[in-house]
């Protein structure tokens, strides 16, 4: 409730009108070249979706933003509930971090509703508690982020967890070299969250909201 309530004032409608402020202006690559509007939506879903990577592996890799970013990482189930729970100091710096990507790609405002309109059906799919048929998952997941592949992102082993980065599409990852594709155990019975976070007490809203400022498991 509280993240919805920030989003819902400061999230896509603040995106979407600051894509719209820059589109009269010479800020941005997109606002000084002349580019189909389709094939401009095109690449600006694939850089901001590159964007997000890269901002996912920064809130592993730099301690603060850990913190904040562990508590997604605590849910100690996997499902599309897992895709709002976030630190809400989290929602703030992902805004500021898109909204710099955004200034320095001038792009249009209909490539930012596209962009979120995508983000969010993502977050909730790769979050979800079940699994493609086979075939189809080893079809999909050579371009998109599937639930079996982002849930080895959530298991209790960290090299697991630090690893599978990717938003919506799959090919970051083995790009880049942060791809695992099994888990070491089996995927539907794999342990989920932050070990030294597993307890009922620590899943309350005041401890979660308390925990970035809690330094046990950096």
């Amino acid at each position: 409730m509280i993240n919805s309530t920030v989003f819902s004032l400061l999230g896509s409608v603040t995106l979407v009108s600051l894509a719209y402020s820059l589109e009269s202006t010479n800020i941005g690559l997109f606002n000084l070249i002349n580019i189909n509007p389709l094939a401009e939506t095109l690449i600006v879903l694939l850089l901001l979706d590159f964007a997000i990577y890269l901002q996912h592996i920064l809130t592993h890799k730099v301690s603060f933003l850990w913190r904040l970013h562990r508590v997604h990482h605590t849910d100690p189930f996997f499902d599309t509930s897992t895709a709002l729970r976030f630190h809400t100091l989290e929602i703030l710096f992902s805004l500021a971090f898109k909204a710099l990507f955004i200034t320095l790609l001038g792009a249009s405002a209909f490539s930012i509703v596209v962009l979120e309109i995508s983000v969010n059906f993502f977050a909730m799919f790769n979050h979800s508690n079940f699994s493609l048929p086979s075939k189809l998952e080893t079809l999909t997941k050579k371009i998109l982020v599937t639930p079996d592949m982002h849930r080895i992102h959530h298991s209790t082993l960290a090299h697991e967890t630090n690893s599978n980065y990717g938003f919506s599409f799959s090919f970051w990852d083995k790009l880049f070299g942060t791809y695992t594709a099994e888990p070491t155990n089996n995927p539907q019975t794999m342990n989920i969250g932050q070990n030294n976070f597993s307890s009922t007490k620590s899943q309350s809203l005041k401890e979660l909201l308390l925990q970035p400022f809690n330094s046990l498991n950096d």
